[in-house]
């Protein structure tokens, strides 16, 4: 089977009623019987129409591992973002798949407070994802586009972006704080090194990767990265 496609990926999926996920699911397996795993990219509150027992049986149609941008803890970013559900939220919605046992995939973007708020926002988040178990945490970093209103509040003086050396400052707190068993990845294009290991097996071999990194980036090693990224 090597080379078939053996997951089926699609955005927002699980936003669909449990009734229309169970016929899609049902239409994979027979025109697509190779595909073992059924996943895509989620808002928290897409479960929101779900009860646990019908997450359960969605899991065992083989749904997994849905991708759930929550990207922030912290109620004070998650309001500013304009993301329509506080921490709470997170925790009850994907408390749910905990418990229907549907592994799933929670995010954390670095940056999101600006300068002098990483640590806050490190602390937070990890406070959220510590009642929850996650399969991966997986970080990235804020990059600002031109015609965003994040890049107009930047141009205003009303946000002033986090350095390089505060976003590995701030993941590294968070990494030191999460206290549950998972994998994180750091290794999308916004991020100017890539990261990844099992907590928290592999959390003081990251913690000291990345206390290089914050003195790579004391010295401007990264200063230039961020203007590079074109794309995400």
């Amino acid at each position: 089977m090597d080379g078939i496609l053996k997951e089926f990926i699609c955005r927002e999926l699980i936003l669909l009623s449990y009734e229309k996920l169970a016929k899609v699911a049902e239409l994979i397996h027979k025109y697509l019987p190779y595909v073992k795993s059924i996943g895509g990219y989620a808002r928290v509150d897409n479960v929101k129409n779900k009860t646990v027992e019908e997450l359960r049986k969605l899991h065992e149609m083989g749904y997994s591992n849905f991708y759930f941008g929550n990207e922030s803890g912290d109620d004070f970013i998650l309001k500013r973002m304009n993301k329509g559900y506080e921490a709470k939220v997170v925790v009850e919605m994907l408390s749910k798949l905990d418990e229907a046992g549907m592994p799933y995939i929670m995010n954390f973007l670095g940056g999101l407070g600006g300068h002098g708020y990483g640590l806050d926002h490190a602390l937070k988040s990890a406070d959220v994802i510590n009642q929850l178990h996650p399969s991966m945490v997986y970080a990235l970093e804020l990059t600002l586009f031109p015609d965003t209103p994040l890049s107009r509040d930047l141009k205003a003086g009303k946000f002033i972006e986090a350095t390089e050396q505060e976003r590995f400052e701030e993941l590294k707190a968070l990494i030191d704080a999460i206290n549950i068993p998972t994998v994180f990845k750091a290794e999308h294009v916004t991020m100017p090194a890539p990261i990844r290991g099992t907590l928290p097996q592999d959390k003081a071999e990251i913690i000291e990767y990345l206390d290089n990194l914050i003195e790579a980036a004391k010295k401007g090693a990264f200063d230039n990265y961020r203007s590079k990224v074109n794309s995400l």
